[in-house]
């Protein structure tokens, strides 16, 4: 095995590639949750992010939940 391979090997290693369906979500202004299907090279993904009016958690190797909070403010935007 040549260097080159052996760099190219690990260079594909060090990226994992994901994808989520669906790409876009939409909430009403009431408070809900919705879950989204991951696809990723390397189970080992993790979540993070958010804030105090949107949350998302990891279900599973699979699968992760998208929470919002119920917007209450008079001026919807």
């Amino acid at each position: 095995m040549d260097t080159n391979t052996i760099k190219n090997e690990l260079e594909a290693k060090a990226y994992a590639k994901i994808t989520v369906s669906p790409s876009n979500l939409s909430f009403k202004s009431t408070a809900s949750s919705k879950t989204i299907k991951v696809t990723c090279s390397d189970s080992s993904w993790t979540v993070g992010g958010g804030n105090d009016w949107c949350t998302i958690t990891k279900v599973s190797n699979t699968s992760a939940k998208v929470s919002v909070k119920a917007n209450t403010s008079e001026a919807l935007v």
